[in-house]
């Protein structure tokens, strides 16, 4: 028996499809969010309350996976994200430990996909995705729940 080559899903090629076609506009989005990432990381363990404009860059990025290919996301990331996203800072507002750092969290798992899926832009050449996968491609997958 031959192992197939490329994975035929007519899903899979669309997804990888969708990437090729804006993988520019999410290389631009990963420098933007990566730009914001030493200081939010700072921000956290300096204590400072400017750690929740990471949530800015969370939901930016989760809206462009929403709009990049039209599949319900995750429901793992989505529950991190919801998390970590919705905190109004106010003065006199003491946040704790615990939020600032889901914060955080959900902030490097939107981050992580999106460099899985510029990843997959750049290294998957050809309309259609190896079968045997690499972990950012695999990874992308389970974005869009297609794993």
């Amino acid at each position: 028996m031959d192992w197939p080559t490329y994975d035929d899903r007519p899903i899979a090629g669309s997804l990888l499809h969708s990437i090729h076609l804006h993988l520019a506009e999410l290389e631009t989005l990963l420098r933007q969010v990566t730009f914001n990432y030493d200081d939010g990381v700072y921000r956290f363990y300096h204590g400072s309350a400017k750690v929740f404009f990471l949530q800015f860059d969370t939901e930016k990025m989760i809206e462009r996976f929403c709009t990049l290919f039209i599949v319900p996301l995750n429901k793992d990331l989505l529950t991190i994200v919801e998390d970590g996203t919705g905190f109004k800072w106010r003065l006199g507002v003491q946040f704790t430990l615990d939020d600032t750092r889901r914060v955080v969290e959900a902030f490097l798992h939107a981050k992580y996909f999106l460099e899985m899926l510029v990843m997959s832009g750049k290294g998957i050449i050809g309309p259609l995705p190896p079968a045997t996968m690499p972990a950012h491609w695999a990874s992308v997958l389970y974005l869009y729940n297609l794993r």
